[in-house]
């Protein structure tokens, strides 16, 4: 076993609406040397933020709109984004892109909260990072679908060790319908990257969650 740190990912949440079966956690020990684990490069794939086309004359194609990338720290600090454009995917109908106020059903928003804790081999945390996944869910259109709105992710609180270095970014992987084409069941795959910076080393880790239309957020292991 190398000599040096030991990094515990602790990766939480907890929905604001809740019972005690929403509290879940994940915890990932690496003992190894940072460097050597594998970091998902990110790319646009904007052909597949688009579904199929529809033999019905109602929903024609799936739509991505608002942001698909931004940071949520900066050098330690919280990015606070005051024109900031939440991610919601809609239905096209004929050729024209709805908006949420075209759809019916809406739930109320709903937030979870996360933490990303990592700490010393003896215990002592040097970054703890809290942030709040929040969105409008359930939305359909003339009876049809389950759709997003207002996905946004932002942070909440964040404390650094001494000599550390601490950025953080989030991204917009894809746009998944878990339904049918006249019926869709939508989800947003959501990426956050947590990176921590000393004098010697730079150590990265991406948790990918689903954002599904009918209110569940999914770890993906």
């Amino acid at each position: 076993m190398k000599k040096g740190l030991l990094l515990a990912l602790v990766f939480s949440f907890i929905s604001f609406s809740a019972s005690a079966n929403d509290y879940h956690t994940t915890e990932l020990i690496m003992e190894d040397d940072p460097s050597e684990y594998f970091t998902p490069k990110f790319e646009n794939h904007d052909d597949h933020m688009r579904g199929g086309r529809n033999p019905m004359e109602i929903i024609k194609a799936i739509i991505t709109i608002g942001e698909r990338a931004w940071d949520l720290v900066v050098q330690g600090k919280p990015v606070i984004r005051s024109s900031h454009q939440p991610i919601s995917v809609l239905p096209q109908v004929e050729g024209r892109d709805l908006v949420p106020m075209d759809l019916e059903n809406w739930s109320l928003p709903k937030a979870k909260t996360f933490s990303f804790v990592a700490k010393t081999r003896s215990g002592k945390e040097y970054v703890n990072f809290k942030y709040s996944v929040h969105f409008t869910y359930g939305g359909s259109y003339k009876g049809q679908g389950k759709f997003l709105a207002g996905v946004d992710i932002t942070p909440i609180n964040i404390k650094l060790g001494w000599g550390k270095k601490f950025d953080s970014h989030t991204r917009l992987l894809e746009v998944v319908n878990h339904g049918t084409k006249e019926n869709p069941l939508v989800s947003a795959l959501m990426s956050i990257t947590y990176t921590i910076k000393s004098m010697t080393k730079t150590t990265r880790m991406t948790e990918n969650y689903q954002v599904v239309a009918d209110g569940r957020i999914i770890p993906l292991q």
